[in-house]
């Protein structure tokens, strides 16, 4: 059949389907891509692998297949609506076909340095522009700190003052959870947050007892951030 050419069809049949997900990727499989498309070599592939595992991207199953975590979708999604597919091997890739070219003697380094950098400058200046995107990503897959009470205990109410809405914060304390007993210590010390109702935010604390600063020259008035408004926190 060549291109123009008309046909006559001699039947028309409607099946009855749907979209499948597909399947979960495999190990062997994503060894064989990043190979396929030069990403990484033999000694760092498996790295690679790890740190995405470790850095809670996703997670392997049973079957040694990868399924997307929350997070990670969060990621694809919020870099892709700014324009970056940074979920694909296309920059990676052409990095490192350039860090290939160094090794085999047929460019030098001074003439992949400066456009490598130059692409990666303005990628980081857009995610950095754009970072709402990222938080609104997130906040369509995670609930927000503090503000599940099945997640977190009330220790005291109008704790200090909000500097957003000028209303009162919550201190809270988030219950524990097999995320924070690292390497089998069950000697940890809980999470404290201070929670604004209002504004829908939790802002997670250092570690130690907090207590709100106030001025007492000025009849206990909150002391506040110059830069971000907040009650100052010691």
């Amino acid at each position: 059949v060549q291109v123009g050419s008309r046909i006559r069809p001699s039947s028309l049949l409607m099946k009855e389907s749907k979209t499948t997900a597909p399947q979960p990727i495999s190990e062997v499989e994503l060894i064989s891509l990043m190979d396929k498309n030069k990403i990484g070599t033999d000694a760092t592939i498996a790295q690679h692998i790890t740190t995405i595992q470790d850095r809670a991207y996703a997670e392997k199953n049973g079957q040694q297949q990868f399924n997307p975590t929350k997070l990670g979708i969060a990621l694809v999604e919020g870099y892709n609506s700014m324009g970056y597919q940074l979920n694909r091997p296309d920059l990676r890739r052409e990095m490192e076909a350039e860090c290939n070219a160094v090794a085999a003697g047929q460019k030098r380094k001074e003439e992949i340095m400066q456009p490598i950098l130059a692409k990666m400058i303005d990628v980081f200046r857009k995610a950095n522009a754009e970072a709402v995107k990222l938080d609104e990503a997130v906040a369509r897959h995670f609930t927000r700190i503090g503000t599940n009470d099945a997640n977190s205990t009330l220790l005291q109410q109008r704790f200090s003052a909000c500097g957003t809405c000028e209303g009162m914060l919550s201190l809270k304390e988030l219950r524990a959870d097999q995320n924070q007993r690292r390497g089998g210590n069950n000697n940890f010390q809980r999470a404290k947050i201070l929670h604004c109702a209002s504004c829908s935010i939790g802002l997670r604390l250092p570690r130690g007892t907090p207590s709100a600063i106030t001025n007492e020259q000025d009849g206990n008035s909150p002391t506040k951030c110059p830069i971000c408004n907040f009650q100052a926190v010691k």
